[in-house]
């Protein structure tokens, strides 16, 4: 997801993208992350370049961030 967003494969939408692959990812793994829906996530994954990977894995297991 990190990656996705840092290399900007696309001209838009790389962090809804990025959202959309690491949930995919997830769920063909047996996992789900905990966030949902896009909406509640974006605060998150717009300054996800920004985060470390250990931020963004406590994102994903827990569906808590600093972020307002």
């Amino acid at each position: 997801m990190k990656k996705l967003v840092e290399y900007h494969p696309f001209d838009g939408a790389n962090h809804r993208t990025a959202y959309i692959v690491a949930k995919m990812f997830l769920r063909c793994n047996g996992k789900r992350m905990r966030v949902e829906k896009l909406e509640t996530a974006y605060p998150f994954i717009r300054n996800l370049g920004n985060k470390t990977l250990e931020e963004v894995q406590g994102w994903i297991e827990n569906g808590t961030s600093e972020e307002p």
